[in-house]
């Protein structure tokens, strides 16, 4: 009876404890969504951005769902698909990112950094929107340099990446194997995370904080 009422007594305190989590990441993605509300709006003159279809950041599709396949140019202005990338049978992490972002300009010299940190091991797809020429002003030549350019509502839409900065760690397989990484911050612990583990083993993936492996 003692051992019983010890397991139900932690039992209880777990779900506390995991439901004042939930509740701080509900209000941490709350901040960020009025943040970006608000520098976007900044941008836009002042006036308020409808945004029906955004979603919030707590959006994912589930782990082990296969990327959806995709057609879209690069900066070059060449044809690229999930199929061409999936050739070289690497694990990836897409970086949705954006010519008006200021995050992600902050985050540049983190991107530099990471392409030489995981070098061949790893691929980084950045996609944006707008054009060459306003993602190479913002970005640099060497960064837009096969950056993949969205029409609105395109690629990210579909992985729930509508946010930028917004990161998405993809299988060598092509499955999904993380949820977004929105924000400077959670894109950063993404790539520690990744600098941590093997993230070329068979069925690796990186859970959502608070939710076991």
């Amino acid at each position: 009876q003692i051992a019983q009422n010890v397991a139900i007594a932690i039992l209880v305190v777990a779900l506390i404890v995991a439901a004042s989590y939930l509740h701080k990441l509900f209000g941490e993605n709350r901040k960020l969504a009025r943040r970006i509300g608000f520098l976007e709006t900044l941008e836009n003159g002042g006036a308020p951005i409808e945004r029906d279809d955004m979603g919030t950041p707590s959006d994912a599709l589930p782990i082990g769902a296969p990327f959806p396949d995709f057609s879209l140019p690069d900066t070059a202005g060449r044809i690229v698909t999930f199929e061409h990338l999936l050739a070289d049978y690497k694990p990836k992490v897409f970086l949705f990112v954006g010519p008006k972002c200021d995050p992600c300009k902050a985050l540049m010299d983190d991107f530099h950094r990471w392409r030489q940190q995981f070098g061949e091991r790893l691929r980084i797809v950045f996609v944006s929107s707008g054009t060459a020429m306003e993602n190479a002003e913002r970005f640099g030549e060497e960064l837009s340099a096969g950056m993949l350019l969205q029409p609105k509502g395109g690629l990210g839409s579909k992985v729930h990446c509508k946010w930028t900065p917004t990161a998405l760690f993809v299988s060598a397989d092509g499955t999904i194997a993380s949820h977004p990484a929105v924000g400077e911050g959670a894109i950063r612990d993404l790539f520690d995370k990744l600098a941590r583990e093997d993230f070329r083993a068979e069925h690796f993936h990186i859970p959502s904080p608070g939710v076991p492996g």
